[in-house]
């Protein structure tokens, strides 16, 4: 597990450095085409990316990280239905249609960053330092996030049932 900041961080400066990246871009859908023969890799499948604002692009790797009402899940399980029920699969069109939209199964999740040193200085000696904290019905997972971090920051993940 690793944090999300760092993921778009990567993505930003690695990736982002050999290969044309779109961001403050908002996608609306994708499609994808039929595998092209390329002399150089062997057959592969295009992608065209569709934007809300009307500009398109392709791309050989799409990348799903488009938040909670993510267009990249919503065409994938719509072209995942629609392959199902053109091969009479009604019950796996339905399962996939129902993963369209993101539903709230009755949990509920938080999340703070706390430095190691932090909550050493605050309480010397706390469990949390060392393992996982379990407290009544909700669950309390602490774990580094980055190692190499003179800070040594810790996630603090709170979750639990409730309304």
């Amino acid at each position: 597990m690793f944090h999300r900041a760092d993921f778009h961080g990567i993505l930003l400066h690695k990736i982002g450095k050999r290969y044309p990246l779109h961001t403050s871009k908002r996608l609306r859908s994708y499609i994808q085409s039929p595998p092209q023969t390329s002399s150089s890799v062997g057959p592969h499948e295009q992608i065209t990316l569709e934007f809300e604002d009307g500009c398109t692009t392709t791309c050989d790797l799409l990348v799903g990280a488009d938040g909670l009402h993510s267009a990249v899940r919503h065409t994938f399980l719509t072209d995942v239905a629609r392959a199902c029920m053109q091969e009479g699969k009604k019950y796996e069109a339905n399962e996939a249609l129902d993963g369209v939209e993101p539903k709230w199964n009755g949990c509920v999740a938080y999340r703070a960053i706390v430095s190691a040193e932090s909550l050493a200085a605050m309480y010397p000696g706390h469990q949390a330092l060392s393992k996982e904290i379990f407290v009544r019905f909700i669950q309390v997972h602490w774990y580094c996030i980055d190692k190499t971090n003179d800070e040594n920051e810790y996630v603090v993940h709170w979750q639990g049932s409730g309304s």
